[in-house]
């Protein structure tokens, strides 16, 4: 094996011992909910006050509907892998970015608020595509946008309902079912992954929104299988870190190599924060004397001194992502709460959701004064 075994790398770092990398919690999420919804009620903090006031109830807005018939996405970009986007791409992908939007939504609200009726809310629309099995009928050969919109979309899934989950006195049946339909729509996406050395998507972003996704559904459906891929992603994801911090492939990406850098370090921090309420330190990992805080470290150097990217590329960067409250960068919360003293600082300027990443991160985790 190119890297430390996960096994290995844990026990080393973390000093968890074998046998650690199991879901102790179901109900862990990647936050403490409780904890922060009662700390929520004396937030002062412009930026948390106006990202809750942002979030309509769900009760204001149309379910989500599940596409019918054969999924079928258009490459987002219109040539290769950077570039002119393809215009039919956002249609194409419009139903399931509301659904990732209105569970996001509708779990943030319920940390916000602590209204059930919200946690209701993410149960039921989740409950209307398992009832029709969305999300499985597609292959990779076919539509690779397909595959790879299922592993965005079942990992936001699963994120929302590790949350409403924690609401009291909530339909267990039904809970069973969408988390049951969640595992099969998380192993059947990972069926199709290629293992010829040459398929990048086995080694870049797609991989680590692989690994998210199968952390995700792992805690709320208590899939040790699942849970232990997702955390072998963000050591396999480390281990492939150059002596920048830089992630080659994300590198190679031409005019957007900065966003996919972000783009990348996004699944890899929530997978850090599920794995951390199961007991477990990724963000102490190392291989080969690189770990997480190198590859965040390069980003925000870079986005300072252009001439550090340019080592790589010679094309001006992408910068729409650097947008005050674009939610590129909403896995800078959860980073910097943890390390205050931390360059991701500069990432944080205004309100962040990414529908992606759980949703509101600004309500889920900045600072409440």
């Amino acid at each position: 094996m190119r890297f430390l075994s996960l096994l290995t790398m844990v026990i080393v770092v973390a000093a968890a011992p074998a046998g650690a990398q199991v879901v102790r919690d179901k109900n862990g999420s990647f936050f403490d909910i409780a904890a922060r919804r009662d700390a929520l009620k004396a937030a002062t903090a412009p930026r948390v006050r106006a990202a809750i006031e942002a979030l309509a109830p769900c009760s204001a807005q149309a379910p989500p509907t599940p596409p019918q018939g054969r999924m079928l996405v258009p490459m987002y970009y219109l040539e290769g892998n950077h570039g002119p986007v393809n215009p039919a791409f956002a249609p194409a992908e419009a139903p399931y970015a509301a659904m990732e939007r209105a569970v996001a939504t509708a779990a943030t609200r319920h940390v916000a608020t602590g209204d059930r009726s919200e946690a209701e809310c993410v149960l039921r629309m989740l409950g209307a595509w398992s009832d029709v099995g969305a999300l499985l009928d597609y292959a990779r050969k076919e539509s690779a946008q397909a595959w790879f919109t299922v592993e965005w979309a079942a990992g936001s899934a699963a994120l929302a309902l590790s949350v409403a989950r924690t609401a009291p006195a909530l339909d267990e049946a039904r809970l069973g079912s969408v988390a049951a339909w969640l595992v099969k729509v998380a192993e059947y996406q990972l069926s199709q992954v290629s293992r010829t050395p040459t398929d990048t998507t086995n080694r870049n972003n797609h991989a680590y929104w692989r690994g998210l996704m199968a952390t995700s559904v792992g805690v709320v459906a208590r899939n040790d299988a699942l849970f232990r891929l997702g955390l072998q992603t963000f050591a396999d994801a480390v281990g492939e870190l150059d002596e920048q911090g830089a992630w080659p492939l994300e590198m190679a990406r031409h005019e957007r190599a900065l966003h996919y850098q972000s783009f990348a370090l996004g699944p890899l921090i929530l997978i850090a924060e599920l794995a951390s309420r199961q007991g477990i330190d990724l963000y102490a990992l190392q291989a080969r004397g690189r770990s997480i805080h190198d590859a965040v470290r390069f980003l925000v150097g870079a986005i300072a001194d252009p001439s550090i990217v340019a080592r790589y590329t010679p094309e001006a960067q992408y910068l729409e992502y650097l947008k005050p409250g674009s939610g590129e960068h909403a896995w800078a919360e959860f980073y910097a709460r943890r390390y205050p003293q931390a360059s991701a600082w500069a990432l944080l300027s205004a309100p962040l959701f990414n529908r992606r990443l759980g949703g509101g991160a600004t309500v889920y985790a900045a600072p409440l004064h």
